[in-house]
């Protein structure tokens, strides 16, 4: 009688609609799974439509999403990536032979900047103690090091810059933002490439301006030079005005350079660290502390010049 009263069961089952079917099909398939020998096949195959409906429901709803995704506004493409290109292209592409830049002493650029309330030695202390910390947890960065890595140049990078983009901000009150791997494209769209830090000031909720750049390599400086070079250009041709800044790096060594969309300035290249400086901060802030004048007068200089630009 048992049997009899679930083959009736399953038989009425299977002429029910098919959105029913789909909503019973967990029944089913608990049922199936308690008492498996005792199903008819009608059972058997009902338990089959029902999952296969399910599954073939959930397919066509993915299916709509994916389709929906691709209907999204494409993302702008690059022809060709600031790493791929040669010395040559990118000299093409600057109009002038990289070897040839002239570099210039660090005092030669760089301004006082007049900002109110700033204190340079104060801000000089605070980048001193987070460098000594960053070495405290990641060890001096030398090449000499079987653990030295790009991640870790980047990771002191952060260091370096972080305190003094938070004074900035403070004392400016401007909306600017660091951003990591931001990709930067040609108005022509046809170079572009990722860099790693990357500052952008906030003017409008619609309209943002790149202000430095920072490309931070363990080696191969002179690729370095080359993708901040292209980074620039591209950077400048985006905000149509004022001046952009670029740094390349290894961690311990530093370059500055600059573009006011007619020509570039590069510095000579300047240290930052030095193995003893936990036991000098002294000697830190009056001979290795030009990142932190640097850093701090591409900020002020570069914001400077988009304003006045706009008035």
């Amino acid at each position: 009688m048992l049997r009899n009263a679930l083959f009736q069961s399953v038989m009425l089952r299977s002429t029910l609609s098919q959105s029913a079917m789909l909503r019973n099909a967990p029944y089913m398939a608990l049922q199936y799974l308690t008492h498996p020998h005792s199903a008819s096949p009608s059972a058997h195959a009902t338990l089959r439509f029902n999952l296969q409906s399910r599954y073939t429901t959930s397919l066509s709803m993915d299916t709509t999403g994916a389709e929906q995704q691709k209907k999204k506004k494409p993302k702008r493409k690059l022809s060709t990536s600031y790493s791929r290109m040669t010395i040559r292209e990118a000299e093409q592409r600057l109009q002038f032979r990289i070897d040839e830049l002239q570099e210039v002493p660090v005092h030669m650029i760089l301004e006082k900047p007049s900002i109110e309330g700033l204190d340079m030695n104060e801000i000089k202390e605070k980048v001193y103690r987070h460098i000594l910390e960053y070495i405290d947890i990641e060890g001096y960065p030398t090449e000499a090091s079987t653990g030295y890595k790009e991640a870790k140049v980047s990771d002191l990078v952060l260091y370096v810059i972080g305190p003094i983009l938070s004074d900035f901000k403070r004392k400016t009150r401007r909306n600017i933002r660091l951003e990591r791997e931001k990709q930067i494209i040609s108005v022509d769209d046809i170079t572009g490439g990722m860099d790693e830090f990357v500052v952008i000031d906030r003017i409008e909720v619609s309209e943002e301006k790149f202000v430095l750049i920072i490309e931070a390599k363990k080696s191969n400086t002179g690729e370095a030079i080359k993708q901040c070079l292209l980074s620039l250009k591209d950077a400048w041709d985006n905000n149509g005005q004022g001046e952009v800044f670029g740094f390349i790096t290894t961690g311990r060594h530093w370059q500055m350079a600059r573009y006011d969309g007619i020509s570039f300035v590069m510095t000579e290249e300047f240290t930052a660290l030095f193995r003893t400086m936990e036991h000098s901060q002294k000697r830190w802030i009056d001979n290795y502390s030009d990142v932190v004048d640097c850093l701090y007068f591409a900020l002020s200089k570069g914001v400077v010049a988009k304003e006045k630009a706009m008035e």
